[in-house]
């Protein structure tokens, strides 16, 4: 660790355009803002959640959790941080509680129609 502290000492000293702060650091040289300690989660300057990792590298969590759930179910039963798998679960729950809303909506329009098909008969 001391080794590794003494080398980003040194070339902070020998190049004067870099960052003296870990975020500046960080900032400069592009890295992803993961949200998770694995990199599997990463948020893009737009704020969109991304996943970082697998056959879905780079796509919007919220397109894979509403087209293949499965995925996230999948990460939720492997070996993965419970950081990891907290966000895997907050975007199904997201997703869930859409689909709960988007039900409840047409029920309702489906009852309004009826009510008002009976109001004119």
């Amino acid at each position: 660790m001391i080794a590794t502290l003494q080398v980003v000492d040194g070339q902070a000293a020998y190049y004067d355009e870099l960052p003296r702060t870990i975020r500046g650091l960080h900032d400069y040289m592009g890295y992803p803002d993961f949200i998770d300690p694995d990199g599997k989660f990463a948020r893009r300057a737009d704020g969109t959640v991304i996943l970082g990792f697998g056959k879905y590298k780079s796509r919007p969590l919220e397109a894979v959790a509403r087209n293949d759930p499965g995925f996230l179910e999948w990460m939720l039963r492997s070996d993965f941080s419970e950081e990891a798998k907290a966000v895997a679960r907050g975007a199904l729950d997201t997703l869930s509680k859409g689909a709960n809303k988007s039900h409840r909506g047409s029920t309702a329009v489906r009852t309004t129609s009826r009510n008002h098909t009976r109001g004119h008969s």
